[in-house]
Order: structure tokens, then sequence, then C-alpha cells
């Protein structure tokens, strides 16, 4: 078999291929979504709605003009046992499609539970999966990332397709078919060159 001398193209095609039959050897763990403040915000807003009677009121005609309304809120997470805050965020009440969105509040209000509380516990249980998955998914990123540093540290150390071939046979099959057989790459054609005057 015909050798060729390795270039970056080459070493790069190889890198490719090897990890893209990686990857469908060892596919991704999934992450589930990632829960946002705003979503514990949305929860603990919608039972202060409730527990005040908003809904029931404006159905009753309440005059909404005397109505405080607010777009920024403070988000407060005690610690049921010591008391001590573990959240304490500055939000925006978002509509469906993320745009800011004012709506009917206490002013300057802080919409405050502790840990003991259902909404609470439910979004972080979220959180933690999703921290754990995330860690999962960041192990095997480090994994792949180490396993294409060795592949880079096997194709620096030859200079040419019949070195690297007779270092690590099974890499024959990753190496880009025209590469494995210089015999076999299509070469441009030549166009004729056109006839001078001398030669008519």
């Amino acid at each position: 078999m015909k050798s060729i001398r390795l270039n970056k193209s080459i070493r790069d095609s190889i890198v490719h291929n090897v990890l893209q039959a990686w990857d469908e050897a060892n596919p991704a763990p999934k992450v589930v979504d990632a829960p946002s403040k705003n979503k514990l915000l949305d929860a603990l807003y919608q039972e202060w709605r409730k527990e005040n009677q908003i809904d029931t009121l404006l159905s009753c005609g309440m005059d909404t003009s005397y109505v405080n309304e607010e777009m920024y809120v403070y988000l407060s997470v005690v610690d049921k046992d010591s008391g001590t805050g573990i959240h304490y965020d500055y939000l925006t009440f978002l509509d469906s499609k993320g745009h800011k969105q004012k709506r009917i509040f206490k002013k300057n209000g802080v919409l405050q539970c502790d840990t003991s509380h259902p909404v609470y516990i439910e979004w972080k249980k979220q959180k933690d999966a999703y921290t754990k998955d995330s860690e999962v998914l960041n192990k095997h990123k480090q994994k792949r990332c180490d396993y294409a540093a060795d592949v880079r540290a096997v194709l620096d150390s030859v200079n040419t397709t019949k070195q690297l071939l007779e270092a690590w046979p099974e890499i024959g099959e990753y190496i880009p078919s025209t590469f494995r057989d210089p015999s076999t790459m299509q070469l441009p054609a030549i166009l004729p060159k056109l006839p001078t005057e001398s030669e008519e």
C-alpha cells in the first residue's frame, strides 16, 4: 500500500471520523430541563393571588385603577429550621413569551416561602435532578475530550499513513478512503495546451 504524508486536514478528518464512531457507541446522557427561578416565582405568585382572592375580586368588578401593579419582585426562600435565607433574588415577572409583564401585586413586595413549602420542594427536586444530570453529562464530555486527546497524540507521533497503520492497525477504517490508497485519488483534469501560431 502506498503511503502519504499526514497533513493537518487529513489528521482532522481522521479525528472527526473516530469521534463520530465514538459518539454512536457512547450516546450523550439526557439532561432534564433546568427549572428557572421564574418558574418558582410564578408558582408562588399564583398561590398568593389565590390566597388574596384576586380573581374573585376582579370578577366582582374591582376597580383596577386603584390596584397596584409591579413588574419587579423579590423572591425570598428561607430555611425552615434555621430561618436563614438561602435565596433572595430580584426577579422580573414574565409572560408566556418571556417578555416583561406587570402584574397585580403589593407595592415593592416580597414573595416568600420556606423550604417546607410544597412548591419549593417540587422546584428543588427538579433542580437537583438537573444538577445530577449535568454532572453526568460533564463527565461524559470530559471522557470524550480525553479520548480525542489520545487519538491526537497517536496521530502526532507519526508522519505518514503507513506509519499510522503500523502503530494502530484498527485506525484504518477511519482514514478517508482516498488517503488509504492514494492511487484512487481523483486528480483534477488538465486542460489541453492551446496551440500557438508557431505551432500551427
